[in-house]
């Protein structure tokens, strides 16, 4: 049994078909949940052909957040200890972090590659 929710619109979401090769900052996302074997699938359309497909690594965009907040945490503070004090660290800190998240998007955009998949696959 599949247990799904209706299609939604996701913002800021970099999407690119891999059937007609449209390319949008926003895609049709809804999660799907199968039970047995226990799953879940995030499933996009695309708006200009209604085809379905998944991420082939969904896992990437999580690891490489996390291995960028450890990142933003060890630079702000090896800057507070090498001034001994939050003075100017905060600044370039914060600038870094803007700077990261930029770079972040950026990476995830070209490095998420979604595979065709048919709308009667749970």
């Amino acid at each position: 049994m599949v247990i799904s929710s209706p299609f939604r619109t996701a913002w800021l979401t970099w999407f690119k078909c891999p059937h007609c090769t449209h390319l949008s900052y926003s895609a049709y996302v809804r999660g799907e949940v199968q039970e047995h074997p226990p799953r879940l699938l995030i499933r996009y359309r695309c708006k200009r052909c209604g085809q379905d497909s998944k991420l082939l690594h969904p896992y990437l965009g999580t690891v490489l957040a996390f291995a960028a907040g450890i990142v933003v945490f060890v630079v702000i503070f090896g800057l507070a200890f090498a001034q001994d004090g939050w003075s100017l660290s905060v600044p370039l800190g914060l600038l870094l972090g803007m700077a990261l998240i930029g770079a972040f998007c950026w990476v995830v955009s070209r490095v998420s590659k979604y595979v065709p998949i048919s709308r009667d696959e749970p």
